[in-house]
């Protein structure tokens, strides 16, 4: 201010002094023009001025504090503090992800707003890291008092830290070997021995079988105590704070297949596809509860949708195996 200044007439070697009020937008040079006639001629001048901005010591400065990072249904849920530092507020304070990471809904962004000096708040975010990444940047900006938008990035360890969206990842009939302890499907005691040797084998063979049904029947009573307590985890960091009837139609989707009802579960993990034809994890969780119901060949399809979408995992690949065992 002012944007321009006239001095008129300018006698030879006398100089004079304008004075100009600037607001610098960053480290780049101001370019004064002085235009003058000699004559009925017009001519320019122009001379450039360095300008360096600095940092302010009273600006206000965010650091981001007790940072906690949970593996949630469909997505990584970041929670933590944010904290003023300088002399001056912040204003219009976002906390978000930076890319490659992907923002999800409920809290793509969290807005804290107006952020007094020494003043901390609380967040909360959710994303979808990268494909196998082990660190993730969370970006926190606000407003000082020209308007100018001023950003700081926190890096957030991933190393252990996985959405656990793969529902195949829950099923242990449709993943791997049987648990450790139980005796491998179509195992048989042949005894061909006469006399009393047959009789000895022949206890023997009922003491075993009988050893381990009890513990068949104790790992699965364990198994089945972890998938329960397992399954109320899930819901409470699910969006939906654990109610069935709320939340995504993945997650619907998880509880009724986690209580055993497939046919719901099934209902659900369709909806999905019908609204995202793109998303693997659900075609590969439709596939699973079909597969469960028996209807292999439509199973077949959901398990070759999912391997269009990602045809590296090798855990859907297992699982079309697998559905196409049991039907022949």
């Amino acid at each position: 201010m002012p944007a321009s200044s006239y001095i008129g007439l300018l006698d030879p070697d006398i100089p004079i002094q304008i004075p100009f009020n600037i607001t610098p937008h960053g480290n780049e040079p101001v370019q004064f023009i002085v235009q003058y006639k000699n004559g009925i001629n017009l001519h320019n001048s122009s001379v450039s001025v360095p300008i360096s901005t600095g940092t302010s010591k009273k600006q206000a400065d965010l650091f981001v504090s007790n940072i906690e990072i949970t593996p949630g249904m469909e997505h990584v849920i970041v929670k933590g503090d944010v904290t003023n530092a300088g002399l001056e507020a912040a204003n219009a304070v976002v906390v978000t992800v930076q890319d490659p990471a992907q923002a999800v809904y409920p809290y793509k962004q969290y807005g804290v707003g107006l952020l007094k000096p020494s003043d901390f708040a609380s967040f909360q975010v959710t994303f979808k890291p990268s494909p196998n990444a082990t660190t993730e940047n969370l970006l926190t900006s606000f407003k000082d008092a020209d308007g100018r938008i001023i950003s700081t990035e926190t890096p957030l360890d991933l190393t252990g830290i996985n959405a656990f969206s793969d529902l195949d990842m829950m099923d242990p009939a449709l993943i791997g070997p049987e648990p450790s302890g139980l005796l491998p499907a179509g195992t048989e005691i042949i005894a061909g021995v006469v006399g009393g040797i047959v009789i000895g084998i022949g206890l023997m063979y009922v003491y075993m079988r009988r050893k381990n049904r009890t513990g068949q029947k104790n790992t699965l009573n364990r198994k089945n105590q972890v998938q329960n307590s397992e399954s109320s985890m899930t819901l409470e960091d699910s969006d939906n704070g654990g109610d069935i009837e709320g939340g995504s139609a993945y997650v619907r989707g998880m509880a009724y297949y986690r209580q055993g009802d497939f046919k719901k579960a099934a209902e659900e993990f369709f909806a999905v596809t019908e609204e995202d034809p793109s998303n693997d994890k659900a075609w590969n969780a439709y596939g699973i509860c079909l597969t469960k119901l028996s209807e292999f060949a439509s199973a077949e399809r959901c398990y070759e949708n999912a391997l269009k979408i990602h045809p590296e995992n090798m855990s859907y690949q297992k699982n079309r195996d697998i559905n196409r065992k049991k039907m022949k």
